[in-house]
């Protein structure tokens, strides 16, 4: 009987996380669809809820300890989140002050970052990108760095 209490709040908790997460991926998507409809760059502060102080865009194939020395500290999360072995989707990590407060995947059929854009950190004055429709099949959308916002 305890061990069913563990279980099913252990699953509540985790479909809150994805709950959020998939809310994050939506605003995001909607941002860039706004952007590419007006030709405008798409700026991640503006397509976020949240008060964050930098983003970083881990990219495929990227390992959790990768991203714990990226980071600076030992983020729990890293390793069940990295794309280690996946080149299906990149992760995108949201951080203020020093701790990790949104993370999500995003999914390469959806976004595609381009210009050599695999593995950055952005503050929130330079996480602008524009953003181009794709001509093929796949990703959406391509996002590339706005020039005059280098990421650091």
């Amino acid at each position: 009987m305890v061990v069913l209490i563990v279980v099913a709040t252990q699953l509540a908790v985790m479909t809150v996380g994805d709950v959020r997460r998939d809310s994050l991926r939506r605003e995001i998507m909607a941002a860039i669809a706004e952007a590419d409809e007006s030709g405008q760059p798409v700026r991640l502060a503006s397509a976020t809820s949240f008060d964050w102080n930098e983003a970083y865009l881990f990219g495929r194939y990227t390992d959790g300890a990768s991203i714990r020395r990226t980071l600076g500290y030992p983020w729990r999360a890293a390793d069940r989140e990295a794309p280690a072995f996946h080149d299906s989707y990149s992760l995108l990590v949201f951080v203020r002050s020093g701790m990790v407060v949104q993370h999500v995947q995003i999914r390469r059929t959806d976004i595609e970052f381009v210009g050599g854009v695999r593995a950055a950190r952005f503050t929130r004055d330079n996480a602008v990108f524009t953003v181009t429709e794709s001509p093929r099949s796949w990703p959406l959308y391509w996002l590339k760095h706005a020039a005059g916002s280098d990421a650091k």
